[in-house]
């Protein structure tokens, strides 16, 4: 049992040398993880970040709060590498803001 244990953490180790995962820069490391959750989370009309992988383009999937905390990782990204991308981004999921917000239609208010 210890052997194979043994070797299955050998192999683990290997893979994880061979992966550049620690060669990686932070930089790096956060345009990856930007990437993914844009490729996962945003819309198909790219208006909003859906509050689950599974919901798109359904005003029930739009979540405020998980499309504010998303757009303020895009104006971080923004600041970090001044790529346009990040800025056509936000400017996007503004627009769908006013459009998708529930609780306060056209605005970009969230009265409780």
């Amino acid at each position: 049992m210890k052997t194979n244990a043994i070797k299955f953490l050998s192999v683990l180790m290997l893979v994880l040398l061979n992966s550049n995962l620690f060669a990686q820069s932070i930089d790096q490391r956060a345009e990856n993880i930007q990437n993914g959750t844009n490729n996962i989370f945003m819309s198909a009309d790219k208006s909003y970040y859906k509050g689950n992988s599974a919901s798109d383009n359904d005003p029930y999937g739009y979540g405020y709060w998980v499309t504010a905390h998303t757009l303020e990782t895009l104006a971080d990204a923004y600041q970090r590498t001044r790529n346009t991308v990040y800025r056509d981004r936000m400017k996007s999921i503004l627009a769908g803001i006013r459009k998708y917000n529930r609780y306060a239609a056209g605005t970009y208010r969230n009265d409780y």
